[in-house]
């Protein structure tokens, strides 16, 4: 194969369940090739349950070189940090800039010029890295459906002038086939392959080493693969129970809540195994499954893991998804298409030796669908490209002049961490979710009285605080929470807080003799808690409704606890707490925020919480 040298975008990480990008690499690899293998740099904005890829993607960085981890001498991994706004204009500048450097740092520093592009990925930050560095090809290989919706959303408009713009296109089903044709006239249909020989060698043993068999009751129905939320629960379910003397043996990553499942005495959860034990396990199996829910997903979706069933001579039942009844109509007798879930357990209702009959006919099928006859074809279309853009190829390569920079750019030490900085405080969730560290669980019963902090927990001294902690003490005061009321401030002031705060409530006919003001300004949330609990404990009071500003309950909670043990405290719900997910906080909440985390740094050295 004349192309030797690959930079892949990656739609995964390397470490993830054995998929297609493995199978291609490991081929690239065999043919003598050098990989660059690019992990996933996303497809959508940062979500909170992405921490955890986070935190993984910045410990893989620290425990590399600059992201760069040497696998074997013709294979290197990339990891690289970057701004998760795929979509965002100037997040895309910033991005393209540090990725483009790096690899044409690689391409520098290893010879390796005459680069050829694959990518699983059709974002702006591909694209803009495939337009900077000069390449013999550039291959757009389309696992999955990237927009997954029929509207015409900024997704699909990029996808759309990423395929216009390569050289060709593989597709893994016929749904993103037609997708894709219709803007690149070199579209391919190469569906998922199955290492064959890989799964004939252990087919071909009489005696399985795997002894987990003796465990469980038989007939086993297995699951192999990961366990998401396109992964139908309801079904194992109906099935488990319409079949108590079955096992059901489930062997994957779990990425969805599996609690209830778990809770069946005939589903069995094994986990991840490696791929080279999935022969083994395939082995003990009766009859494999793949109950995927129907949906724009996987109506879209070629399984990896259909081959695999079929070259250790499974039968397979699957739901009804298009792949599979194309497959179904081609390769009859090898997997078993339900429209229902009641037709799905009509299938394993039936006599296994049916199934059996046609075990040779589907290991056939595997063969005619392995892997090495997908990559021969692929190969074919690698030939074709390179020799029609060799010679452009060069022409370009004498004209370009690479010009890196040998340190450091002011753009690289001050305008993208302020970028950085400015993304993170601006336009993501970030302060919002460090905000709900500031809360408190509120839950409010019956008290002795209502205490409210007024001034607190917000920016500056002139604010109308008082107003919505005036606001919050009428709606627990006339439901009848407590009766009597303390009021104390934290900020002293021309007009004094309390004593508004005592004429407002006075004006919506709170009596008088119910109310109790402290004209005494303490210089911190500590010496209020002292003076207050002071009154609190002369008048007998036991339990107390406390209010205050949102982002000060927290402090205000660990200050209460240390100091005033014995006062029993409900943390009423301020009417300006904010309720949605916000990546616009205004820039004196983010102060507040900031400020209330420092402050409890501050008093826990002092030894007040």
């Amino acid at each position: 194969m004349k192309s030797k040298n690959f930079i892949i975008f990656s739609s995964i990480d390397w470490d993830i369940n054995w998929q297609l990008h493995h199978e291609l690499v490991t081929s690239l690899l065999e043919e003598g090739s050098k990989i660059l293998f690019i992990e996933n740099t996303g497809t959508r904005n940062l979500r909170f349950t992405d921490l955890s890829r986070v935190f993984s993607r910045i410990k893989k960085w620290f425990y590399s070189k600059k992201g760069y981890k040497i696998i074997n001498k013709n294979f290197l991994l990339y990891s690289p940090l970057i701004l998760p706004f795929p979509y965002n204009k100037i997040s895309t500048i910033i991005n393209s800039y540090l990725t483009t450097r790096s690899i044409r740092n690689w391409i520098k520093n290893t010879g390796n010029g005459d680069i050829c592009f694959i990518s699983f990925l059709p974002t702006p930050l591909v694209y803009n890295v495939f337009s900077k560095i000069n390449s013999i090809y550039k291959i757009y290989y389309c696992a999955d459906d990237m927009t997954r919706s029929n509207t015409y959303n900024v997704k699909k408009i990029h996808e759309n002038n990423f395929i216009k713009n390569v050289d060709a296109v593989f597709c893994t089903s016929h749904n993103l086939f037609d997708k894709c044709k219709k803007f690149n006239g070199s579209t391919y249909l190469i569906p998922s392959g199955v290492n064959f020989l890989k799964f004939k060698k252990i087919y071909d043993i009489k005696n399985n080493d795997l002894k987990i068999k003796k465990i469980y009751k038989t007939p086993i129905i297995g699951y192999i693969g990961a366990i998401t939320k396109v992964f139908d629960k309801k079904l194992l379910v109906y099935l488990s129970k319409s079949f108590p003397d079955y096992t059901f043996l489930i062997i994957g990553k779990e990425h969805t809540d599996l609690r209830e499942l778990k809770t069946i005495e005939n589903i069995k959860f094994i986990g991840h195994v490696d791929h080279d034990s999935i022969p083994h396990y395939l082995k003990i199996f009766d009859i494999a499954i793949i109950p995927y829910l129907k949906n724009d997903f996987t109506e879209n979706v070629y399984s990896f893991k259909l081959n695999e069933y079929l070259a250790m001579g499974l039968p397979v039942i699957t739901t009804d998804l298009n792949e599979f009844k194309i497959f179904e109509n081609q390769y009859p007798n090898t997997i078993y298409v339900s429209k229902s879930h009641k037709e799905f357990k009509n299938y394993l209702s039936r006599d296994f030796s049916i199934f059996w009959k046609y075990k040779q006919q589907r290991i056939e099928v595997a063969k005619e669908n392995s892997w090495s006859n997908r990559f021969s074809k692929i190969k074919e279309i690698f030939e074709f490209n390179y020799n029609s853009n060799i010679s452009s190829f060069i022409k370009k390569k004498e004209n370009e002049q690479f010009n890196y920079l040998k340190s450091k750019s002011v753009i690289s030490y001050f305008i993208i961490p302020l970028l950085v900085l400015y993304f993170i405080t601006f336009h993501s969730p970030f302060f919002y979710y460090l905000s709900k560290g500031l809360e408190e669980n509120y839950l409010i019963k019956k008290a002795d009285a209502i205490v409210v902090f007024s001034g607190d927990g917000y920016s500056g001294y002139e604010n109308l605080g008082f107003q919505k902690r005036t606001l919050d003490v009428l709606k627990y005061y006339k439901s009848g929470y407590a009766d009597k009321i303390y009021v104390s401030s934290g900020k002293e002031q021309k007009i004094s807080q309390v004593e508004i705060i005592k004429a407002l409530l006075i004006q919506n006919k709170v009596k008088e003799k119910d109310i109790k003001i402290f004209t005494t300004y303490p210089s911190s949330t500590y010496e209020n808690v002292i003076m207050v609990e002071k009154q609190l404990v002369k008048d007998e009071i036991n339990e107390i409704i406390f209010i205050t500003a949102p982002f000060h309950a927290k402090r205000s909670s660990l200050i209460w606890k240390k100091n005033a043990p014995q006062i029993k405290i409900y943390f009423a719900e301020p009417l300006d707490r904010k309720y949605k997910s916000s990546s616009k906080f205004k820039l004196n909440e983010i102060k507040v925020v900031l400020y209330e985390y420092l402050a409890i740094v501050y008093n826990f050295f002092k030894g007040r919480l």
